[in-house]
């Protein structure tokens, strides 16, 4: 994903390297969230019911 945005903002919309670290930026950013997320999900408590 990172390499997809950096093109875009750094090739396609010419800011030329700084727009490649941008890109990269934003793609450690959303690998952060999503794991992060991830791991929220997987270590939530489980909730039990007695029944």
């Amino acid at each position: 994903m990172g390499l997809t945005v950096g093109g875009t903002i750094g090739l396609g919309m010419g800011l030329g390297a700084p727009g490649l670290w941008w890109g990269l930026t934003l793609g450690l950013a959303t690998a952060a969230v999503g794991l992060s997320a991830r791991f929220a999900r997987r270590t939530r408590p489980a909730v039990f019911t007695s029944g």
